[in-house]
């Protein structure tokens, strides 16, 4: 999947901020480079401004950045992008009305920029959990006391522990069959974010 993103109204909403700074930048762009390699999704992040007349493109490690240029705006450009991508896997990343409105006339689905942080957030916080719960297989006795009654207890107690993924997961399952297509297709979407 193709994730479109207007980077600066991504930025503004996750940072509650008019301005970002530098290092704000710099350090989601590192975030969503560890998310695009993750998760596999080839990602186009698209910035107003830039230093030439005309759109200037970077590609940094997993990400392609474009800088609309002087001349043109971003929400602009994103326009553009839609149209030429119409008919491709694509989820649009704004909280913009006007870029939403474009997309849905396209056929292509969209996402609040706050919900995809948080999904990326999820996506890149579970890879962490897993990595580290994979070196932990055993039970570890914290309490040198010896109490055989509370450890037999404790030690079945974490044998039936579900994880939130697995909750999560049997939630969605029950919610599926009650999603509209339009909602089923874009839950869709949001399962490969």
């Amino acid at each position: 999947m193709l994730l479109l993103i207007d980077g600066y109204n991504l930025l503004k909403n996750i940072h509650k901020v008019s301005r970002v700074t530098e290092q704000q930048l710099d350090q989601f762009k590192l975030r969503l480079s560890q998310y695009a390699k993750l998760s596999g999704n080839e990602v186009i992040l698209i910035f107003d401004g830039g230093s030439d007349w005309y759109p200037s493109k970077e590609v940094d490690k997993k990400i392609t950045i474009i800088y609309s240029g002087i001349q043109e705006s971003a929400d602009d450009l994103i326009k553009e992008y839609l149209q030429r991508l119409k008919g491709r896997d694509v989820l649009l990343v704004s909280t913009d009305r006007a870029l939403d409105v474009a997309a849905h006339n396209v056929g292509i689905e969209y996402v609040d920029s706050d919900e995809f942080y948080v999904l990326m957030e999820q996506r890149l916080e579970k890879k962490r959990v897993i990595h580290t719960n994979s070196s932990q297989s055993r039970l570890v006795r914290i309490n040198l006391q010896k109490n055989t009654e509370l450890d037999n207890l404790m030690e079945e107690a974490s044998r039936s522990i579900i994880s939130k993924d697995e909750k999560i997961e049997q939630a969605r399952k029950g919610t599926t069959q009650k999603l509209s297509k339009k909602e089923r297709k874009k839950k869709g979407k949001l399962d490969k974010v």
